[in-house]
């Protein structure tokens, strides 16, 4: 009965969403995005995706209870938004990072509390993996660097790992891809929040390593 109405949610939320980020874009540019991921019939796309993502997340966390599931959902829709502003203009939004410990902070106020410890962890490690690369050269933004440490202040420790291997197989992936294709380098791998995002939803609904080390998050 719940993932039908999770779906239908989905699906309605999909037209607001993209409005969303169609205004979190235009602030942000003078010159108007006319990308086909946010423009014409973007929306059925926008609506399909969410309409998917959330049968799915219901389906694999109802059993945590509505409080989790309501917390994936919220969490999955700013993590979307982010990840289409990013990869169009290379910008993250700082106001989805405070919905996002926003969201959190709700979440585990309502639920069963703070392992405050954990999420410290968390996003200190996270400063660190970004910031370091950063001092050698490598191209790593503030923005992807606070996205990061918000993730592991909501994931904790083993959480965040999870979001980092998940990140680097998706960005070696790609990488292949493009010099097979040759379509590109490195360098064309400039937006990583999409990638963050992805390591994010796996560790949300498939958490793997906390199973398998028996940690909790």
């Amino acid at each position: 009965m719940w993932i039908p109405i999770a779906a239908l949610a989905g699906t309605l939320l999909g037209l607001p969403l993209l409005n969303l980020t169609r205004t979190l874009i235009a602030s942000r540019v003078e010159a108007p995005c006319t990308s086909p991921l946010i423009s014409g019939k973007a929306v059925y796309g926008w609506c399909g995706l969410n309409l998917a993502a959330f049968a799915i997340i219901t389906s694999l966390l109802l059993t945590q209870g509505a409080l989790s599931v309501l917390f994936a959902l919220l969490l999955f829709e700013l993590m979307l938004a982010l990840s289409a502003v990013d990869l169009l203009i290379r910008r993250i939004p700082n106001e989805l990072l405070l919905a996002m410990l926003l969201v959190f902070a709700l979440y585990k106020t309502a639920s069963a509390g703070w392992e405050l410890t954990s999420s410290l962890l968390g996003a200190v490690a996270a400063g660190a993996v970004f910031i370091l690369p950063s001092k050698f050269g490598l191209n790593i933004g503030w923005g992807d660097v606070k996205y990061a440490v918000i993730l592991g202040f909501c994931f904790g420790l083993i959480g965040l790992l999870q979001i980092m291997l998940v990140m680097g197989v998706a960005m070696v992936g790609h990488l292949i891809y493009l010099y097979v294709r040759k379509k590109g380098t490195r360098k064309s791998l400039a937006a990583m929040g999409p990638y963050i995002s992805l390591g994010a939803a796996t560790a949300m609904v498939f958490p793997l390593l906390e199973t398998l080390l028996n940690f909790k998050i």
